[in-house]
């Protein structure tokens, strides 16, 4: 799985670091579920690697801000196939649970009247959030033994990100996380 995210381009003040966060990283993804032909239902839990995007915040005293992100999604599915033969295309959508996570490193640049080089990072403090989001996206399941298939898929994933979201509100990310993957899926 490839998880990628732009960052929300509104404008910033001053105390808030730029650009927002955003990026792309690897990961996995697992799902298990039951169907009959054509209607299944199906958990989903993807897990990428953390990306990571440095800001820069100038608002009397002058820091780089290194953010190191990831978006946890176990999402609960309904998928409805289009029977071709060899190829099954399906169409899923549902809700998901979103555990939101980065790691914030602080280096100090000075003053915005008296700039110096900037020092090295600190130690890192966690920060994280949970929300709920919507998913759908499309699966193409290419069968290649009787019981199983390589399946590209597609997931975008609906996230709003309120204030309500102590400390990551800042971050500035997109409400929309894209996740393609190539998985295989065997069939009892």
């Amino acid at each position: 799985m490839l998880t990628t995210q732009a960052s929300d381009i509104t404008i910033p003040s001053g105390s808030v670091g730029t650009p927002g966060v955003g990026g792309t990283a690897p990961g996995i993804v697992a799902g298990v579920g039951i169907r009959n032909r054509i209607v299944g239902l199906a958990a989903e839990f993807s897990l990428p690697a953390r990306f990571e995007t440095v800001q820069e915040m100038r608002h009397f005293l002058v820091a780089r801000i290194d953010n190191e992100y990831k978006d946890t999604i176990l999402s609960a599915l309904m998928t409805v196939r289009m029977s071709a033969g060899r190829v099954q295309p399906e169409v899923s959508g549902g809700i998901s649970f979103v555990a939101q996570n980065v790691l914030v490193r602080f280096s100090d640049c000075g003053g915005e009247f008296n700039e110096k080089p900037c020092g090295p990072f600190g130690v890192p403090t966690e920060r994280s959030a949970a929300t709920w989001g919507i998913t759908f996206g499309a699966d193409v399941a290419i069968r290649v033994a009787r019981r199983f298939d390589i399946v590209p898929q597609m997931r975008v994933h609906f996230v709003p990100r309120g204030s309500d979201l102590p400390g990551l509100s800042d971050l500035r990310l997109s409400e929309y996380v894209f996740r393609p993957a190539v998985s295989g899926r065997w069939t009892f």
